[in-house]
This record gives structure tokens, C-alpha cells and sequence, in this order.
């Protein structure tokens, strides 16, 4: 969601997002993100100049979950270009976030 919403008109036309792992201790949750892209131009849009724009979705998402969870919320969000990785059942079937295409 926070991707969507900071990039508004950037947006690539097709992105997913999973959480690849997730760890748990009586006061930290820490979740490792993976956003997939199909094209480097697109992991460059998300990642941003000098990596503001991961650094600002990755802080939105990670103040919105801290206001859920009674624990600290650690991201480690990791932005991978994948060809054709909607067409990968695989993949898909991971995609529990958010997923986008726009053709």
C-alpha cells in the first residue's frame, strides 16, 4: 500500500511484494520484505536517488505497523527484479501483500 501511495503516477506497471521471513521475540518483530519488479528501470523508480524513496515507503509501512503491533517492527526491504515473475506459480502464490498489473 505504501508503495502505491508514494509513488502515485511513478508507479511500475507490474510489482508484487512478499514477506520472505518473519522472526519473533517477546518485544521485536523483524519481517525481511521483498519487492519483485520485472524491469531494472523499475527497481530504480522504487529504490530511488540514493535510496530515499525506499527509505520513505519502508518508514511509512514500518510506522503504520509499529501503531498496530504492541512490539517494535523492524523491515528489511529488499527490491529484486524477477522477469516474467507473475507468469511463475511459484512466485505468485507467494505474493501475500500486494499485487499490481496494469497493462
Amino acid at each position: 500500500e505504501k508503495i502505491f501511495l508514494t509513488l502515485q503516477d511513478e508507479l511500475p506497471y507490474s510489482i508484487g511484494v512478499y514477506t520472505e521471513e518473519v522472526t519473533e521475540t517477546e518485544d521485536k518483530i523483524k519481517a525481511r520484505v521483498i519487492v519483485l519488479v520485472s524491469r531494472d528501470s523499475q527497481k530504480g523508480i522504487i529504490i530511488g536517488e540514493k535510496g530515499l524513496m525506499l527509505k520513505k515507503i519502508t518508514k511509512l509501512a514500518k510506522d503504520d505497523l509499529n501503531n498496530q503491533e504492541k512490539k517494535q517492527v523492524v523491515l528489511d526491504v529488499y527490491v529484486k527484479v524477477q522477469k516474467n515473475w507473475r507468469n511463475s506459480p511459484s512466485i505468485s502464490s507467494r505474493i501475500s501483500l500486494v499485487s499490481l498489473s496494469m497493462t
